[in-house]
């Protein structure tokens, strides 16, 4: 368990993912960080892109660039330019 998980509990997903479309907070491991580094990104599912349905708030793959989400949770009262593009 990370300090982080003691700020804001985290789900797995591998229990469950989050409501396609729905902005939430991703944490997961990044191949532009040192091995086992932890990254924080802003993101959401999208199950229309199966071969990449993890998306960053341009719409744009986030696993293009190495991240790869473990857990996520939900993120209220988001301003509009951190909503996902569509």
């Amino acid at each position: 368990m990370s300090a982080f998980d003691l700020m804001m509990p985290m789900i797995d997903v591998a229990d469950r993912l989050p409501p396609a479309g729905q902005t939430v907070l991703l944490r997961g491991t990044s191949g532009y960080m040192r091995a086992g580094g932890l990254d924080v990104r802003l993101g959401f599912y999208e199950p229309e892109y199966p071969r990449a349905p993890w998306r960053d708030i341009r719409n744009d793959s986030i696993e293009d660039d190495g991240f790869t989400p473990t857990h996520w949770a939900p993120v209220a009262n988001l301003p509009a330019n951190l909503k996902p593009a569509r």
